[in-house]
């Protein structure tokens, strides 16, 4: 499936910053240093067509809460 988006400069020169000064690098199975991004789709329905489709966020990693408090008695 391909998808096609529309970033304003401004965002994707927010985007190139934070991939390079803010993010943390990793390595992926190439050896090319990456960065990692979180990506979410959203079912939606195009308001003048009616025609579905999948709008794609992204963003940096958020670190994951526990599910339980370590400290909680069961």
């Amino acid at each position: 499936m391909w998808a096609k988006s529309e970033w304003p400069l401004d965002q994707i020169l927010a985007l190139a910053n934070w991939a390079t000064n803010e993010a943390p690098k990793i390595e992926n199975q190439r050896g090319e240093q990456c960065v990692v991004v979180q990506q979410k789709f959203l079912p939606k329905v195009a308001q003048n067509s009616g025609n579905q489709y999948f709008l794609g966020i992204i963003s940096d990693p958020k670190p994951t809460s526990p599910r339980f408090d370590d400290n909680e008695v069961l």
